[in-house]
């Protein structure tokens, strides 16, 4: 998915030398917005594909998680000018639960009007 390589080209590429933040920084809402649009988007796509079971639902909020996770410890093994960060983490499980969200109250609106 398109959206995925954009996350980590943003992820693993040179950032400014910022000091680690708290739960609350403002970083923290662009981990929340990146990785809610990933799962809205893969939702999106699997909508068209086939019918959204619970089990889907979940794999997908649970593999953008995994994803962001992934990334972050990537950070900290191979990029020494980034680091692994908890709020990161959960910024980006709350984006995908939000992404999840979104997708569901937008997908319910359109069958009420068809």
């Amino acid at each position: 998915m398109l959206w995925a390589a954009v996350i980590a080209v943003l992820s693993l590429g040179p950032a400014p030398n910022l000091p680690q933040s708290d739960l609350f920084a403002p970083d923290k809402a662009a981990h929340t917005f990146v990785y809610g649009l990933l799962v809205y988007l893969a939702l999106r796509a699997l909508h068209f594909k086939q019918k959204l079971t619970v089990s889907l639902v979940v794999t997908v909020i649970l593999a953008s998680t995994a994803y962001g996770f992934f990334l972050e410890v990537m950070q900290k093994i191979f990029f020494p000018y980034r680091y692994f960060e908890w709020g990161d983490v959960i910024a980006n499980a709350a984006g995908s639960v939000a992404g999840y969200v979104i997708f569901n109250r937008i997908n319910k609106k359109s069958n009420a009007r068809t």
